[in-house]
């Protein structure tokens, strides 16, 4: 399988596969249910083929994230699709939260190096990048949480470029601050809400510890992904959600609802695959 080393972040679907086969089919119906749903409520056309699209490319987008928390499972990715594609329509859509799917995709994939791939200068300036835009379009928090993922990669690669880019977050990072008034805390989290999230993710954190021993293979080569790389990814991951809920509040949990049916799907298979692994 060939590929452009200039950004290495990318990955193919190969539409061989019957899990492949059956995220594209999910993603064309949640376009016609996303579609259906909102033209009866709003009986506004180019309005519902408008919302079909954005929920068709979150459920796949959602599909992506999960083979990046729970690469062990391409089945539990395909469960947190139809999740949101049952969800979604009943809840207010953001567009932009493709943004923050799209850049929590891409970071994940710097960590856990699916592809199999060295990443690249420029995948670290896309990285930066999407940073800002996601920025501009939800908080400058996260160029705060760059500059984790930054450093946390450098202790894999030990590479300039890392040392760069953190450089680079240190610098913008006090000026944004100062400009965004970053300390400010828009809304408060319900105690109860905020157990709930807490639970879940500890949850997700134990059972993909449990799957610590199945063999990923990288797309681009025959190398196991390295179970550290996958757990850091996991590991930050949590970071994130919670470092967001508890800066945004409970608005934020409705918001994160495509993350949710990630962590659920992929409790449920790790949970089925311990029951397996017992059995035999």
């Amino acid at each position: 399988m060939s590929h452009n080393n200039i950004f290495t972040l990318m990955r193919t679907i190969d539409v061989k596969y019957l899990a492949n086969q059956l995220i594209i089919i999910i993603t064309i119906f949640s376009l016609i249910f996303g579609f259906l749903i909102n033209y009866y409520i709003t009986n506004n056309f180019l309005e519902s083929l408008f919302l079909g699209l954005i929920i068709a490319v979150i459920t796949f987008l959602s599909w992506s994230l999960n083979r990046e928390l729970y690469p062990q499972s391409e089945y539990a990715a395909i469960v947190s699709g139809i999740l949101v594609v049952i969800f979604l329509p009943w809840y207010k859509i953001i567009p932009s939260i493709i943004l923050f799917l799209l850049w929590f995709i891409i970071i994940l994939r710097l960590i856990n190096q699916t592809t199999g791939l060295k990443s690249t200068f420029i995948d670290r300036l896309v990285i930066l990048s999407l940073t800002i835009t996601t920025s501009y379009f939800f908080s400058w928090i996260f160029l705060i949480f760059i500059l984790i993922i930054f450093p946390l990669n450098y202790r894999f690669t030990k590479e300039k470029n890392d040392i760069i880019f953190i450089l680079i977050a240190i610098f913008l990072t006090p000026i944004i601050i100062f400009y965004q008034e970053i300390f400010y805390n828009q809304n408060n989290l319900n105690f109860q809400n905020g157990f709930i999230i807490f639970l879940i993710t500890i949850l997700f954190l134990i059972f993909m510890w449990l799957n610590k021993d199945k063999k990923i293979i990288c797309d681009y080569s025959n190398k196991k992904v390295p179970f550290n790389r996958i757990f850091s990814a996991q590991i930050i991951s949590v970071f994130i959600i919670i470092g967001y809920i508890l800066w945004f509040g409970d608005e934020s949990i409705i918001l994160l609802l495509p993350v949710w049916c990630i962590f659920i799907s992929s409790i449920i298979f790790s949970f089925i695959s311990q029951i397996k692994k017992k059995l035999n």
